[in-house]
């Protein structure tokens, strides 16, 4: 008997125990980061994250926390930018995480080596112990993930990798915790009170994977005839936004535009304008300071004949009537945690629309094996 999207969307989300995940990640690597930034490799003036794809997302989602947390300015980079344009500034005053799950990213390596050429810092965030990035930053925490993947499924290696996501957040949060810990910035009462933060954001995630598929289901009739859909998202839900895209685009494919809402009022808006129904858009709107512009916008969208879906919490009455269609999220967590579980229904929402567009196997297979990502020519790496 064929399955329906939201029962098969039901088997996905059983593939999951974040807060386990969440626990293993924070042990490991609450630890891990005392080793790879003492005390004394500390005391910094600005932090610069390397990476690519969803590396750089997450960087991106935990931003706010880290400068929040841990006291300083922090730049999210996307790695060729950090490498090959930015590092000409950087100095012994600057430490740059370059983050790769697999350890082995062409451009992230290469933002490394040409950052340790101007005198910075450089540690990594990878999930390979022993990697060339690991080996090549000379100090690394390696993010271990469990309670994701690991079964054979169709959706796999899906599951793995956002698992590895999620892992990749809740390592960056705990850095923020240990940076602001050991500059001061935060006692240590504060420290375990938002780590505990953390840890009930991990569990909202898993109630979300719970309630999630009953109800995204209903919005994916309404996007699958779409030819492209925006992700709006402020804030750290920026960050949510570009997930959002880049996962419409492996899994589905359908085209994914990552927009800042206030760019969207700004230059989108023209196309809404014109083409209505015909521009879609997902909106990320977690409670937080940005919660009312949001709102505007959607009200907007929906004005001009477009469509707009909001993924934001239940309570958020302003944002549900301004939108087109709504999937909520409950629980409560801090804005800055809220990429852990809004991360949930946007993976659910791309999921559902790959399967109604008939993949069988998501994410997508890559024709060259990788080797765009990892095979390409390195500057600035030391001679062997």
């Amino acid at each position: 008997m064929k399955m329906s999207i939201t029962d098969r969307l039901a088997d996905f989300s059983g593939a999951f125990d974040l807060p386990e995940l969440e626990r293993h990640v924070a042990e490991t690597t609450s630890r891990a980061w005392a080793a790879a930034l003492p005390v004394e490799r500390a005391r910094l003036r600005r932090l610069v994250i390397s990476g690519c794809g969803y590396s750089l997302f997450a960087g991106i989602g935990a931003r706010l926390a880290i400068e929040r947390f841990g006291g300083l300015p922090c730049e999210p980079l996307e790695a060729m930018e950090c490498g090959r344009y930015a590092a000409v500034r950087f100095s012994s005053e600057v430490a740059v995480l370059g983050v790769s799950n697999s350890g082995t990213t062409s451009r992230v390596l290469e933002s490394i080596g040409l950052a340790q050429r101007e005198g910075a810092l450089t540690f990594a965030l990878t999930g390979a112990a022993g990697s060339p990035l690991e080996r090549l930053a000379g100090a690394g925490v390696v993010r271990p993930v469990v309670g994701a993947g690991g079964r054979q499924s169709p959706t796999e290696r899906l599951e793995r990798h956002f698992g590895e996501y999620i892992g990749t957040l809740t390592a960056l949060y705990h850095l923020a915790l240990y940076l602001g810990h050991v500059r001061g910035v935060v006692t240590e009462r504060e420290r375990r009170d938002q780590a505990t933060q953390v840890a009930a954001a991990a569990e909202m995630a898993q109630r979300a994977l719970e309630d999630g598929p009953s109800r995204v289901a209903p919005a994916i009739g309404s996007l699958r005839h779409a030819d492209r859909i925006y992700y709006l998202g402020a804030g750290p839900a920026y960050g949510t936004a570009l997930f959002g895209a880049g996962k419409l685009l492996e899994e589905v494919p359908l085209c994914g535009v990552p927009q800042q809402p206030e760019e969207w009022a700004h230059l989108q808006y023209f196309l809404t304008m014109v083409e209505g129904p015909r521009t879609h858009a997902v909106v990320i709107t977690p409670p937080g300071v940005g919660t009312d512009r949001t709102a505007e916008i959607l009200r907007s969208i929906r004005d001009d004949g477009g469509f707009a879906l909001a993924v934001t919490h239940t309570s958020e009455e302003a944002v549900r009537e301004a939108a087109s269609a709504v999937i909520t999220v409950d629980g409560d967590c801090w804005e800055g945690y809220a990429p852990i579980p809004y991360a949930v229904p946007v993976q659910l929402l791309v999921t559902g629309l790959a399967l109604q567009h008939g993949q069988t196997v998501v994410p997508l297979t890559r024709r060259d094996g990788g080797r765009l990502i990892r095979g390409s020519a390195v500057h600035g790496m030391p001679e062997a």
